[in-house]
């Protein structure tokens, strides 16, 4: 979260103020000059930051694991990382969890890609 907060920081630093001080020479409210001028110009950050946060989303391990005893109640919050550490490590099927594992990074890698396409084609 710190680091989603400096990109977003360092991009709200990036914006001129003459945008603004255009806009409200103009007349434009607040809500006016956040939905015209700077949500736009955050789109780039934005994007950058929800791929981060996705990968982050992904890759959780440790938070279930260690206050939720290793995927809470029953499998409520068990995610794909304890799924694969629970085959591979407690039940010793090195196979199927190394199987899982592939087909995780697969997934991953066809979602960032996606997402790579997307912030290209802002950019052509």
């Amino acid at each position: 979260a710190p680091f989603c907060f400096l990109i977003f920081l360092a991009a709200i630093q990036a914006i001129p103020r003459v945008y603004y001080e255009a806009a409200s020479i103009d007349g434009a409210s607040g809500l006016k000059i956040f939905t015209k001028i700077t949500l736009p110009l955050l789109k780039y950050a934005i994007i950058t930051v929800a791929m981060f946060r996705l990968v982050d989303t992904l890759k959780i391990f440790e938070i279930p694991f260690i206050l939720l005893a290793g995927g809470g109640p029953g499998i409520a919050t068990e995610v794909q990382s304890i799924y694969i550490y629970k085959a591979g490590f407690r039940g010793f099927a090195l196979g199927e969890a190394s199987a899982y594992s592939m087909i995780f990074l697969i997934m991953i890698m066809v979602i960032m890609t996606m997402f790579v396409r997307r912030v290209r084609s802002y950019y052509a």
